[in-house]
């Protein structure tokens, strides 16, 4: 079963996130509305899918991505960026020059 992580401040966005994937079969699903808990979580858990809110106050969902591939040192899990607010595409290009984006809608 794959375990997947969800990581948005909104709590109410994170737990619509969470039911949707538990109705489509996903059981194994963790919520965080804090970065810095969810990397400490991440330490002692391993995930397979980490769906990362990009605009967060204290630590954005690109910072939190450059923590967790300093931690998982084999291999980094998928990781799906998702935001409600604007983000510059320039500015994760910046941050993340090898990174592909593919875009959905």
């Amino acid at each position: 079963m794959r375990k997947i992580m969800i990581l948005d401040d909104e709590e109410d966005i994170a737990l619509l996130f969470k039911e949707g994937l538990e109705i489509m079969g996903f059981y194994n699903v963790a919520v965080y509305n804090d970065p810095i808990k969810a990397l400490y979580e991440i330490k002692s858990n391993t995930y397979d899918v980490i769906l990362i809110d990009i605009v967060m106050p204290n630590m954005n969902g690109l910072e939190f991505y450059t923590n967790l591939k300093k931690m998982e040192k084999e291999s980094v899990s998928k990781v799906c960026f998702f935001s409600a607010g604007e983000f510059s595409e320039d500015k994760i290009r910046n941050m993340f020059p090898n990174l592909e984006i593919k875009k959905q809608f």
